[in-house]
């Protein structure tokens, strides 16, 4: 998303799912996951909305959809991208957003020509019928609001996928307006405000990347700064005992949540020196060699920020139990322990973000009362204009004006990519104790049958227990 809209999160608001005329899920299982929002999407089906669901299992958000599509695994931009061609050809493109508001709508246009519902449809396995009526009916509508979660994005291809989900609103103009835009939704609470005050490998607080920005900080933070973007985490794993020597994980268990376990024990063990920052010793924290306790969300001031970047102010509730402390207390007190000036003292002002330019960007604590909750989205000056191109309207609905990039025109990217892999560990468990595959992809299945006797590397409850 950041690459065609300048911004990685939702475009419109959770409320504005209400008021679409088509919502398109795809690869999220909302209804389960995310309920809440679920919630919206039924109230628009109770208001005429048609509801379009892509999924390779038959979730129960699925069975509430008007049309869904059972696409092969993997497949998401092939079956994107055919829909764009149907789009193209039976004419229902906004045209005049595309001159106004895009770039490269020539070059979409003629890789698109060869991804017809037939080629896509061999690929994807869904009948070429579905493809077209799917893409008419998301074509057509006067708001069309796409939703999407980690099904998209937990993929080699999944950045290719989500460009290709923004190509799709683009050309229908589906950007700017209420009931509209490309919607992800975080698989983790907080996600969203941890991305917002830089915790990523290439960009700063207020998603300034690196490259472009480190001088800003470093005359900000009075220090020097590496101008490189970091690693990330798969790739901090492949040096460890390689060019890292030390790390230090915080809120992270590593041995349960990437897929290879195997390398990440080996890896880890390979290092000269690890701290693991966490509220419970994890499987992770069992190899480290100094673990530092840390406070839950209930033992600490701060703020959440949820997955429409809605900032939410949370005071504690009880103090943290032994030696266990707030993060930010383990990590000044780790700063003044290495003679460093800690830079921030953000006990009485969990708002303050180190990113902003104080004249057009950020919130602080200050401005906001106690218990009050703020839509916040970093906006930028337009300086052919002399005006500031607000990221949001009163509605909370991003892009009204422009992109927050440098000419304000969203990117068009061209993106392909098919094939499919499946996590055989993981479904070998659930195989082994009884887990109900029915609704499962017809492929998926077909594996199961196949796979071989996993070892039992962990006790599980039986089914019936």
């Amino acid at each position: 998303m950041s690459a065609c809209f300048g911004s990685g999160a939702m475009t419109n608001t959770i409320e504005d799912i209400e008021v679409a005329n088509c919502i398109l899920i795809i690869g999220s299982n909302t209804f389960e996951q995310h309920p809440l929002i679920a919630r919206r999407i039924m109230k628009a089906k109770d208001k005429g909305a048609k509801i379009i669901v892509i999924d390779p299992r038959k979730t129960i958000t699925a069975k509430n959809s008007d049309i869904y599509l059972q696409i092969t695994p993997g497949t998401n931009v092939a079956l994107i991208n055919a829909m764009i061609h149907v789009i193209i050809k039976e004419g229902l493109i906004d045209e005049e957003f595309i001159k106004n508001r895009t770039e490269g709508f020539e070059q979409l246009k003629e890789i698109i020509k060869r991804y017809t519902p037939e080629y896509a449809s061999k690929i994807c396995g869904v009948d070429k019928g579905l493809i077209i009526e799917s893409a008419k009916i998301y074509g057509s509508a006067e708001r069309a609001s796409i939703v999407y979660c980690m099904g998209v994005t937990q993929f080699t291809h999944g950045v290719d996928a989500v460009k290709a989900l923004c190509n799709l609103a683009m050309i229908t103009g589906n950007i700017g307006k209420e009931g509209t835009g490309v919607n992800p939704l975080r698989g983790q609470n907080n996600v969203q405000g941890a991305c917002d005050m830089g915790a990523l490998p290439n960009v700063f607080p207020g998603y300034q990347k690196v490259e472009d920005s480190y001088k800003l900080f470093e005359e900000y933070w009075k220090t020097d700064l590496n101008p490189n973007s970091g690693l990330t985490i798969p790739e901090m794993i492949d040096e460890s005992g390689k060019n890292i020597k030390f790390l230090y994980i915080m809120g992270e268990n590593p041995m349960i949540s990437d897929p290879d376990v195997r390398h990440v024990e080996k890896a880890l063990k390979s290092l000269d020196f690890l701290v693991v920052q966490d509220i419970f010793l994890t499987e992770t924290a069992e190899l480290a060699d100094v673990v530092l306790p840390a406070a839950c969300w209930a033992e600490k001031e701060g703020t959440f920020t949820n997955t429409e970047r809605r900032v939410q102010l949370i005071r504690k509730a009880i103090n943290p139990p032994g030696d266990a402390l707030e993060d930010w207390i383990i990590i000044k007190k780790l700063a003044e322990k290495l003679d460093l000036e800690y830079w921030v003292e953000v006990g009485d002002d969990p708002f303050y973000l180190e990113g902003r330019k104080k004249e057009d960007r950020g919130i602080e604590f200050p401005d906001v009362p106690k218990y009050e909750m703020r839509l916040w989205l970093p906006h930028i000056k337009d300086e052919r204009k002399g005006v500031a191109v607000t990221s949001a309207n009163v509605h909370g609905t991003h892009f009204v004006e422009g992109f927050r990039i440098k000419d304000y025109k969203g990117r068009k990217v061209w993106t392909g990519c098919t094939g499919y892999g499946i996590t055989r560990w993981v479904v070998g468990y659930l195989a082994q104790y009884g887990f109900d595959f029915d609704d499962w992809h017809p492929i998926i299945k077909k594996k199961i049958k196949n796979l071989p006797e996993v070892p039992q590397l962990i006790t599980w409850p039986k089914k019936d227990e």
